[in-house]
Formats: C-alpha cells, structure tokens, sequence
C-alpha cells in the first residue's frame, strides 16, 4: 500500500505552449523549491531555443551564420551535435534545419556553426520541449525528487519513479480532443475519462492506447504539425505517432521523424534505437495501428 504524500503541481508557458510539472513526495516546501528550479531551467531553454524570440540564440545564428562562423556555447552546441546525430540516423526525416538542401556546418574543436548556404535557418521545434523536459527533469533528480512528472503541451511527458498510487505515470495516446480537432494525449489522472487531464483539455473519446511510464519518456506528434524536412511538405507518413524512450530528447525526434518516414522508419527502430517502442496511427476509422514493442494497452 503507498504512503500518503503530497501533490505538488506547478505550470509555466514556454515554447508557444503550457509546460506543467507535478511531483509528490512527504515535504511540500522542498518539492515546491525543486519544481521552481525545473520551471527556470525551462524558461531558460525558451529564451535560448525560440527562433521566434528576437534575442535567443538560436536567432542570433539564423541572422549570422549564412556569413560568418557564429561561436555557440558548450550545452547548445552539444545538443545541435545531437540534432545532428539524429537527423542521420532518421534518414533525414528528423532534421532542424529549414530551406532546401540545408546544409549546417559544425565545427567541434572551435564550438562554432556556420551555414552551407542562404536562406538556411534553425528550428528546434520537432525536438526542443522534449529537451526541455529532460532538462528540467534533471534538474528535479539533482534535487533528489523521487517521483515526478512533466509534460510540454502534453505532447513531450518524461516521467521519473511512480505517480502517488505506487503504479506507472499513466499517459493516455490519441482519443479526439474536447475541441474537436486532433488526436491529443492525456497525461495523469483517469486515463480511461481524462478526469484530471493535465492539458485541461478532457478528451470527448477514450484514448486509443494507454502507456505507465517509469523513469521514462514518450513524445506524441500530430501530422498536422509536422513537414517533411527533405521536401518542405506535409509529412505523409503518419497521421499520429507516438515513442517511449529513456530520453525525452530522442523520443520527440522520433515521434517526428515517424510522421514523415512511417512504417519504413518504425522496423529500423530496433537496430537503430535499441528498447525504444513506438505506435503509429493513421487516417481513417479502418486505419491500422502499428505498434513496436511491448507495454502499449490498446483501448
């Protein structure tokens, strides 16, 4: 039987959307103090990732870097290292670069990035809430919180211990949002009503799938939002993706890259993203859902 403990939430706006953290532990005070320091590491990372904050620095390389070497401080460029990595183990489905035939140069001795041609820009929208999660989760871990859960616009969730029942964090994937557009996730509460929906959007259907993470993360990504970056199109691969990895980082790349590669990408997933389990959804009452590795409760 689990303790009684309380429930801390807090919730920011960042990165055109709601952040919210909600944590549970037997002191309130130090849980409040902890969840302040995620929210200020997630505001940070919007004022250094949003290409639509003017004085980011992100925007300072798009205005620079198609002329000259823009020196980027240690932790951005490692992760546009890693923006890189994952954009050539996705075949290019997954890549943060904008304009055709993009090409972004990174020099790792001199920490510097440099644009192969005009017009070439940066956007860290398919990949940065994740980041931001796993970010301000490790900062929660540092602070010694055993149990908590984040969510960016309920499509990024990274998960650490158990929600206060002693089980998995449930996350409810799919189900038609309450205002009637996309498929939405539902993060905890009843995942089966949406009572309690973190997003504060109740979905009026049930989700199609539910996932308990633990010391985990999934990313849930909408056709609707997402362009094939090798073509500048509407990506056609799937209508809804969604990914459970360790890294709330790597699972948002994917659930993006899914989208534009679909099927194709989900049976190289095991050799190139070892434990990693995914679910694909497409259009269509009668679409088939394609689901890699275990864990997933259908509905």
């Amino acid at each position: 039987m689990p303790q009684s403990t309380d429930m801390v939430r807090l919730s920011v706006e960042a990165m055109r959307c709601r952040f919210e953290i909600a944590l549970h532990g037997d002191d309130p005070m130090r849980l409040r103090g902890a969840a302040g320091l995620a929210v200020e590491e997630i505001l940070r990372l919007h004022r250094q990732l949003s290409r639509f904050e003017s004085q980011s620095e992100l925007s300072r390389i798009n205005r620079l870097a198609a002329r000259k070497l823009v020196p980027v401080e240690p932790e951005l460029f490692a992760f546009l290292q890693q923006c890189r990595d994952l954009s050539a183990a996705t075949d290019g489905a997954f890549d943060i670069a904008l304009g055709g035939g993009a090409v972004v140069l990174l020099d790792p001795d001199h920490r510097t990035v440099r644009f192969g041609r005009a017009g070439t820009a940066i956007d860290a929208g398919g990949i940065g809430k994740g980041y931001a999660v796993e970010r301000a989760m490790e900062y929660l871990a540092e602070a010694g919180i055993a149990n908590a859960l984040i969510h960016a616009g309920t499509s990024s969730v990274c998960a650490r211990g158990s929600a206060p029942d002693g089980s998995g964090w449930p996350v409810g994937i799919g189900g038609l949002c309450a205002t009637g557009s996309l498929p939405a996730s539902v993060v905890p509460g009843d995942p089966s009503t949406g009572r309690q929906a973190a997003s504060g959007i109740p979905p009026s259907e049930p989700p199609l799938a539910v996932v308990h993470l633990h010391d985990q993360a999934v990313s849930i990504s909408e056709r609707a939002r997402a362009l094939d970056p090798r073509t500048g199109r509407t990506a056609d691969g799937a209508a809804l993706a969604a990914v459970v990895h360790p890294s709330a980082t790597v699972a948002e790349a994917l659930s993006t890259a899914l989208l534009v590669r679909g099927a194709e990408l989900l049976d190289l997933l095991p050799d190139r993203f070892p434990g990693t389990t995914a679910l694909l959804l497409d259009e269509g009452a009668d679409a088939p859902t394609r689901i890699l590795g275990q864990g997933w409760e259908i509905r």
